[in-house]
């Protein structure tokens, strides 16, 4: 839920037209080397985190790049990035790490502010990502001119290692829900209703 917020207020920030609708802003915000940990105050624990980074374009008006992650209950880590329109959608973007194609980031959908890679990503993977030196997202327009969009990943250890910690409680299953509490069977009554 929070990914998706922050990708509409990070996409909003590169055209203040859209950002005509006010997202949730977060109640909790950190810098974590190059990314920014942030929390939205939805629930009592604090609500959902997120580490996220965005790469403007030289004129500081233009993002090209916009990521979000966040570690889920069940401990897997959801990735939404954010690429800019006019990309290929024939080439998938691809994600780099230490100039070594890591994997290939099959785009979700397109919005009117840019085109968005939403999904959860294998535990081998985020674990590389946390060891890389750099990381790029290669990207390609229609004409298949390339395009490598470098990601910052000073910090994202230690963002991940902080997500870790807030991460929201596994949901109950109504088994694990405690039964209700009974008076003793050996208890006195001496026959006075409360």
């Amino acid at each position: 839920m929070a990914l998706i917020l922050v990708g509409s207020v990070l996409l909003a920030a590169a055209n203040p037209a859209a950002a005509q609708e006010a997202p949730q802003l977060p109640q909790t915000m950190e810098r974590v080397g190059d990314w920014q940990f942030e929390c939205f105050g939805v629930s009592d624990d604090g609500g959902p985190c997120q580490i996220y980074q965005r790469v403007v374009t030289g004129d500081q008006n233009v993002v090209a790049l916009a990521a979000a992650f966040t570690v889920l209950a069940d401990g897997s880590v959801d990735v939404q990035l954010a690429v800019p329109l006019g990309i290929s959608l024939q080439l998938a973007p691809q994600l780099s790490l230490d100039d070594e194609v890591a994997t290939s980031l099959p785009v979700s959908r397109c919005v009117s502010d840019g085109c968005l890679i939403e999904g959860v990503l294998e535990a081998g993977l985020v674990d590389r990502i946390g060891n890389a030196e750099f990381a790029q997202v290669i990207v390609a327009n229609t004409t298949g001119q390339v395009f490598p969009i470098p990601l910052s990943l000073v910090g994202f250890r230690e963002g991940m290692g902080r997500l870790d910690e807030v991460k929201p409680e596994p949901a109950l299953l109504e088994s694990d829900e405690a039964a209700p509490m009974e008076a003793p069977e050996d208890a006195a009554s001496d026959g006075d209703d409360i």
